[in-house]
């Protein structure tokens, strides 16, 4: 577990700079998702997302809180997706969940007789296609967010600890 509140080290229980699967920590995140996913799959979630982001040392989010978030909000991701949705919504008695299918994309029109809504993909756009596929849902859009951060560098930032940290050549 990273020390969030010591600038993401690690507790020296897990490998250092490796951040380890909590399962009842992952649903104190995404309560939503006790009842629509089994520690099991989140397991097997948790993997592939360890598959698409680097959960090692030398990984290039190097802040283990900030690793921690991505990598779960990535679990979450991935357990929507395979199972065909788009969100979750949470059961009146905050038990129980259903995974919704939906749109995906942006909302160029609507109407109310008749009720429709245009959506135009994702597929389009000078998006990059890592972005595109984390778009498909709202796990994946706040693990983009994460990420992105650490692909631009301090290009984009002005302050803070990533443009100070940052070793210049």
């Amino acid at each position: 577990m990273a020390d969030c509140d010591n600038g993401g080290a690690s507790d020296g229980v897990s490998s250092p700079g490796v951040v380890p699967l909590n399962v009842e920590e992952f649903y104190a995140f995404f309560p939503s998702l006790q009842s629509a996913a089994s520690p099991e799959q989140v397991k097997v979630n948790f993997r592939r997302a360890e598959r698409f982001l680097d959960n090692s040392p030398s990984s290039i989010i190097t802040n283990l809180c900030d690793r921690q978030e991505a990598l779960y909000d990535l679990t979450a991701f991935y357990i929507v997706l395979v199972q065909g949705a788009v969100t979750v919504s949470q059961g009146m008695d905050n038990a129980s969940a259903t995974l919704q299918p939906g749109l995906v994309g942006s909302v160029t029109n609507a109407h109310e007789g008749s009720v429709g809504v245009g959506v135009q993909s994702l597929q389009g756009g000078n998006a990059s296609s890592t972005e595109k596929f984390l778009m498909q849902n709202q796990f994946g859009a706040m693990a983009w967010q994460i990420i992105q951060r650490y692909l631009h560098g301090p290009r984009y930032l002005t302050a803070g600890p990533a443009w100070d940290d940052y070793a210049w050549p």
